[in-house]
């Protein structure tokens, strides 16, 4: 069944309604999220943002919404930005917009903030999902400013997120970036990396899709308040020093945050 990723009516709220039960055990009994800053979750047009862990399995992105559910219901227009190679995966492709995945292009963006949506973006992309472990804390968005642009044009508050104990769900053990080139997958499927990965109870993987499931690490998420770029000046998506100017502040705000979370914990794996 071919389905339009680019549609956002197809998103269904009864589905989450049946997912939520499940998703709320992972929350509180699997990975026991300690989550702080529920009060600066927003209503209206706003962009999450945060770094990016724990590979394809991208369990922050769910722990989030779960938060978000429960604070607003599943009614609550949430989406998520997802890559295009996930629609090309049978079975899987057909499924994600029923869940509000939807594929990550600028004018669907701007189509979810003018409907008064929220959704969910993560700059660094497969690349920062994809750090080595020994990188886990490290926040890199690799330079994308798309989502600073798209909060300019539709002057939407950035909602900043940082989380630790997600990239402890599997262990990372190379990017693979040279192998990904050689192998040319930028252009063939848009992705840059083709990780090596030891993860439960397949030991070692190669490659961006491979069976797991991911270990009960114990999960701290903070949310920031929402920063509106043009109280800091920065109202000009076509000016790149403006751009970058934010990148710069947004990234070492993330940053501060994970840093703090991982001084927090008191066993540096599961938690």
């Amino acid at each position: 069944m071919t389905v339009d990723p680019t549609d956002l009516d197809r998103r269904e709220p009864d589905l989450l309604r049946r997912l939520l039960p499940s998703l709320e055990f992972a929350f509180d009994r699997y990975f026991r999220v300690a989550l702080d800053g529920a009060d600066h979750l927003p209503t209206g047009p706003a962009i999450y943002f945060g770094n990016h862990c724990g590979s394809t399995y991208t369990v922050e992105g769910a722990m989030l919404a779960t938060a978000i559910f429960r604070r607003f219901g599943v009614a609550h227009p949430l989406y998520f930005l997802a890559h295009r190679a996930f629609y090309t995966l049978p079975g899987v492709g057909p499924w994600l917009p029923r869940v509000g995945a939807v594929l990550a292009d600028r004018e669907v963006a701007l189509r979810i903030l003018a409907r008064g949506g929220q959704f969910v973006v993560f700059p660094g992309g497969d690349r920062d999902s994809h750090k080595p472990f020994r990188d886990r804390h490290k926040v890199d968005f690799h330079g994308h400013g798309g989502f600073i642009r798209m909060a300019m044009t539709a002057r939407a508050p950035l909602v900043p997120f940082a989380h630790v104990g997600t990239h402890e769900t599997l262990f990372v053990l190379s990017r693979g970036d040279r192998i990904a080139r050689a192998l040319r997958l930028d252009r063939l499927t848009g992705l840059k990396v083709f990780p090596i990965i030891l993860s439960v109870p397949f030991g070692l993987s190669v490659g961006p899709l491979y069976p797991a499931i991911p270990l009960p690490s114990k999960i701290a998420m903070r949310v920031l308040a929402p920063v509106r770029l043009w109280e800091h000046g920065w109202d000009d998506p076509d000016d790149a020093r403006q751009v970058d100017a934010a990148l710069a502040y947004l990234t070492a705000l993330v940053q501060r945050e994970v840093d703090a979370l991982a001084a927090a914990r008191r066993r540096p794996v599961l938690g």
